[in-house]
């Protein structure tokens, strides 16, 4: 990308053609906006004297800025297969390690600002936080799409105040990028999706109250396609939900499951009382 001069705009051009010895020449005289930008921190990085007392010991700080963000980083996404796949028991630690992911990320940032930042150019010598934030994003709310609410009415504060915090602690960063629009609105959809995904994992997962069963009879299927496909049983009103209503299955579970049939709903009440229902192993009937 040719960046013109005096603000005129930008020419964007491909980089699978053939070049030839001229087209070298001129292009080595043209300024490389990215390696100036990443000269001019490293020079910033080496005279900083709060990241140690030599340049040598201030550039060695950024080495080890770059090990803490991986740290953190193989840190969530073990947590998120911790929450997405592991047992039960590992649902909680693994929930908290997320949740905690993006505060330690924002803990970082704020102690040595020169030394990170997100959703950075690759030419960008600092430490890149915003993986932290999408595996944690992504980790809690992949958790959260197998829960079906009756209603998400009590999670709508915790969510929006979620987000806003989330935003507000990287919102800075996001600003001075390079390019800052898509910057907030890349750090917009972690916000939500990390919001969404720990308010539900904050009513559900330390969520321990006694399960109500309810036999429900299927009432019809169908299949949504997209992006990706989704399975869906239509069900009959029960419980709570006075309305014909749906719920999204496993591609065997929906393969096996015919109109007419009946699945069991382990309805549980919340920790922030807001009532959630997933698929449950239907009770054994007595032989007859």
């Amino acid at each position: 990308m040719l960046y013109l001069k005096e603000g005129r705009g930008k020419i964007t051009f491909s980089n699978s053609f053939n070049t030839d010895d001229d087209f070298r020449a001129w292009l080595q005289q043209v300024t490389d906006l990215d390696a100036r930008d990443r000269d001019a921190l490293l020079a910033e990085i080496s005279q900083d004297s709060e990241l140690g007392a030599t340049p040598e010991e201030r550039l060695n700080a950024l080495k080890q800025a770059k090990t803490r963000s991986i740290a953190v980083l193989v840190v969530a996404i073990a947590a998120a297969a911790g929450l997405n796949f592991g047992t039960e028991a590992m649902h909680l630690p693994s929930a908290v390690a997320l949740a905690l992911a993006p505060v330690a990320a924002m803990l970082l940032l704020r102690q040595s600002p020169l030394l990170y930042s997100i959703f950075k150019k690759k030419a960008d010598p600092r430490a890149d936080l915003a993986f932290i934030l999408m595996v944690a994003g992504f980790g809690l709310f992949f958790a959260a799409m197998n829960i079906e609410f009756v209603s998400y009415k009590p999670l709508l504060l915790l969510i929006v105040i979620v987000a806003l915090g989330f935003v507000a602690a990287f919102f800075n960063s996001a600003r001075q990028n390079s390019s800052p629009a898509g910057a907030v609105i890349g750090l917009l959809a972690f916000a939500a999706l990390y919001g969404y995904g720990l308010a539900v994992a904050a009513d559900t997962v330390t969520d321990k109250s006694t399960a109500s069963t309810y036999v429900v009879p299927v009432t019809g299927k169908h299949i949504s396609s997209g992006r990706s496909t989704t399975y869906y049983l239509e069900l009959a009103p029960w419980g709570p939900i006075e309305n014909s209503n749906r719920i999204s299955v496993p591609h065997s579970f929906y393969n096996d499951t015919q109109p007419g049939d009946q699945v069991c709903l382990a309805l549980h009440d919340g920790r922030l009382h807001a009532p959630w229902y997933q698929l449950a192993s239907c009770p054994a009937q007595p032989a007859q």
